[in-house]
């Protein structure tokens, strides 16, 4: 099966007044990631305003099963965020993004490459997938793959 890179489509700015709903704090040994209880509220208002045009964008329908889901797993929170917009995505459309979550966990911005990594070994029939992730500046990132 080969992919490639049909089109990106830019990024929703979340907000000015979001930029400290992430924070990463480096040592000598680790670094620690703080989501904050406002980033997926966030998330959900201003993604709840843009979402059915990124599905007909992408799908070019409202069809959200016709399209593998790629959604960045930053948390638990933020997976099921998803399920709750309108149209909301299934945890059937999310399969990638829980199996990351649940047998990785957040891996910052290696977390897409396992979720995308999964979706490209797998037998899916889909010919459509979408990566949703964070961007600078706190947005939200889409890209649009077709198989060829």
């Amino acid at each position: 099966k080969q992919w490639y890179q049909r089109r990106v489509r830019g990024g929703i700015l979340l907000s000015e007044e979001t930029a400290d709903h992430i924070s990463m704090k480096l040592t000598e040994s680790c670094y620690s990631l703080t989501l904050s209880k406002d980033l997926v509220p966030a998330l959900m208002t201003v993604l709840g305003t843009h979402w059915k045009g990124v599905i007909e964008e992408i799908s070019k329908s409202r069809d959200t099963g016709s399209v593998e889901w790629l959604v960045h797993p930053g948390g638990r929170a933020i997976i099921d965020a998803f399920t709750k917009l309108s149209p909301p995505l299934s945890n059937q459309d999310l399969k990638y993004s829980n199996k990351v979550m649940r047998d990785r966990g957040n891996l910052v911005s290696a977390t897409l490459v396992f979720v995308l990594d999964l979706m490209l070994s797998s037998n899916t029939d889909k010919k459509k997938a979408c990566l949703v992730g964070p961007g600078p500046g706190l947005e939200l990132k889409f890209m649009s793959l077709q198989r060829v």
